[in-house]
């Protein structure tokens, strides 16, 4: 019998990343075959792989992966001639979360697409294994956001968000991750991950009729900086982040400053696709 894939509010499964990387102009067209080539050859190892360009340069793509395992090796298979050449430390810097071991402070090499990368342990938090009940629906709603947290909280932070994600794990399956991990570059930011099997479960993830919840999400959300703007991006469909709720606080008594990119599904250029199976 084979055996059964443990799970907890401790536990990451997998691992995402997310960077931009800039193509030769012209040239979408052979990125998006050798991409969606790519994506067909490994997605037994892929839950989602996407990529958008950015709404005021259409030769900077934002790409999003989230594999089944650890190795990250699978995604430095994918290479394209579109790729431009450059010099620019933050042309293909992605940031990968859900390792088990942090890397050297320095980023390191890895591939035409991913040219540098931050693989990121978390403080605090969990990925489930792509579920298959999850298979055949619309994508997960993804976000990675970069937060300011108020000086020497990092600890204090991680605690409570530790207690936060063990009711979210035990009471809302379809949080299928929620994780918080230190920026490699500076002790005061740190950055949030949260996965979403749909609109139904995001909804979940503050519940107002769980009085245990709301106590420690108040007391996880006093640790942030709210007076500076949290940046990153939010991948769903149109309908889902269509709420006015997704750019304000889940804490509605604390007042947040947003300022990142939405990415809509099957819009805006989308490429690639989700594997959930």
């Amino acid at each position: 019998m084979a055996s059964q894939v443990v799970s907890s509010s401790t536990t990451r499964h997998g691992l995402l990343a997310y960077g931009v990387r800039r193509i030769r102009p012209d040239t979408l067209p052979l990125f998006q075959r050798d991409f969606d080539a790519w994506i067909e050859s490994r997605q037994r190892d892929l839950n989602v792989a996407f990529a958008f360009p950015d709404a005021a340069d259409a030769n900077l793509l934002h790409i999003l992966f989230w594999t089944k395992g650890k190795d990250a090796g699978v995604l430095a298979e994918l290479k394209s001639d579109a790729l431009a050449k450059s010099d620019d430390v933050s042309d293909g810097l992605f940031h990968v979360f859900g390792s088990d071991s942090s890397a050297a402070s320095e980023p390191a090499r890895r591939s035409a697409v991913l040219r540098h990368t931050h693989h990121i342990t978390s403080l605090a938090g969990y990925m489930r294994p792509g579920p298959s009940e999850w298979a055949g629906k619309s994508p997960p709603m993804i976000g990675v956001f970069r937060r300011a947290i108020l000086p020497g909280k990092s600890e204090a932070l991680a605690k409570s968000f530790k207690s936060v994600c063990d009711i979210w794990c035990a009471t809302v399956p379809g949080i299928l991750a929620a994780m918080v991990a230190p920026d490699p570059k500076d002790d005061n930011y740190v950055y949030d991950i949260r996965i979403f099997a749909d609109k139904a479960s995001y909804d979940g993830h503050v519940d107002k009729t769980n009085a245990d919840l709301v106590r420690a999400m108040d007391v996880w959300f006093s640790h942030y900086d709210t007076s500076i703007p949290h940046r990153g991006a939010m991948f769903g469909t149109a309908e889902d982040t269509s709420d006015p709720a997704m750019h304000s606080s889940s804490v509605k008594d604390r007042p947040i400053k947003v300022d990142f990119n939405i990415f809509h599904y099957g819009k805006g250029g989308c490429m690639g696709r989700c594997c959930l199976d």
